[in-house]
């Protein structure tokens, strides 16, 4: 196999830090929906044991001079694969030279193509999850849109299916996924005001609620918030810009609770191959690379990470639709 000649630019991938920040502004969430875990190959096996017998009630008592009671947990094998994801973007050296006074050319190209391997991240975790196919008969559509503030009835339409989790799955839903959009719907809406205005030390006051209000009046640890945004459209057409998650829907879900620990049960995980290209924090890290293009004279920067999507337990999630127009 014959060594790749390009060079780690570790200073340029440093730029990641910075663009964190833009990330977190345009609330990608696709980490925090399927959390990540690190493998040290780009494909394998791992055992998972049966959501039933995890459940399954099971005698205790002892007989005096008797044996205690034994059982063994039955295991299925699952899988997990990855695929390598990237961008590069050209840089002539006389474009860099004529523009060197204006800006630095490689780190904003650096940035850009990240934040497309980034976007596509998110984009690929929202089409998995936003999705009827994937919650075959597992979707179910609100009475009431919630864009009807009057008569939008979202405390019963998460009551109605937060049991179908439960009991399919054993895990109490923990998290309630939606875009910005829906959010300010939900933020509008009366029943949520009235039970907010209950608990006298919420501020119920339009432009005062917030998600952690928003999770409180739904009885649910976490409303996360949606709003990343793209472009579909060809680059020589007029722009089609449209939100990455969906208005359509609402997902109702457990995620993991422990983020550092892979057993730890949930909806699913985003996997990453450690090797080529590991994890920042929580967050999915980007490698950058650089090699030299003599012919053309410029260099071409590199951005990319190995990962997979991978749903644990789909019975741990619920869709709801018709959530808004």
């Amino acid at each position: 196999m014959q060594p790749t000649t390009a060079v780690n630019r570790l200073d340029l991938g440093m730029t990641q830090v910075e663009f964190d920040l833009k990330m977190n502004q345009k609330k990608y969430i696709g980490n925090q929906v399927l959390p990540i875990v690190v493998r040290e190959k780009p494909e394998g096996s791992y055992p998972r044991i049966k959501l039933e017998h995890l459940l399954q009630t099971r005698d205790t008592k002892r007989a005096p001079g008797g044996e205690y009671p034994r059982s063994e947990g039955e295991w299925e094998q699952d899988n997990y694969t990855t695929e390598e994801h990237g961008h590069e973007a050209t840089l002539d050296d006389r474009t860099v030279k004529k523009y060197g006074d204006i800006i630095d050319a490689e780190y904003w190209e650096t940035e850009r193509i990240i934040d497309i391997v980034l976007r596509q991240y998110e984009i690929a975790v929202a089409d998995l999850l936003f999705n009827a196919t994937t919650f075959a008969g597992r979707t179910a559509g609100v009475s009431n849109e919630w864009d009807d503030h009057a008569n939008a009835t979202p405390i019963d339409d998460i009551e109605t299916n937060r049991e179908a989790i439960a009991l399919s799955s054993g895990l109490e839903p923990n998290a309630l996924v939606i875009n910005s959009f829906v959010a300010r719907n939900l933020m509008s809406c009366a029943q949520i005001i009235d039970r907010l205005k209950q608990q006298d030390f919420q501020d119920a006051r339009l432009g005062a609620i917030t998600a952690e209000m928003l999770a409180i009046s739904l009885d649910i640890d976490h409303v996360i918030v949606a709003g990343g945004i793209t472009n579909t459209a060809n680059p020589a057409l007029a722009r089609a810009v449209s939100r990455i998650w969906s208005n359509e829907y609402a997902l109702l879900c457990h995620v993991p609770e422990d983020t550092t620990n892979p057993a730890s049960p949930g909806l699913g995980r985003t996997v990453v191959w450690g090797e080529e290209g590991g994890v920042d924090g929580e967050q999915l890290a980007i490698l950058v690379e650089e090699y030299r293009e003599e012919k053309r004279r410029g260099s071409t920067l590199r951005a990319r990470c190995d990962r997979g999507l991978k749903l644990q337990y789909v019975e741990a999630g619920y869709l709801l639709s018709n959530i808004t127009t």
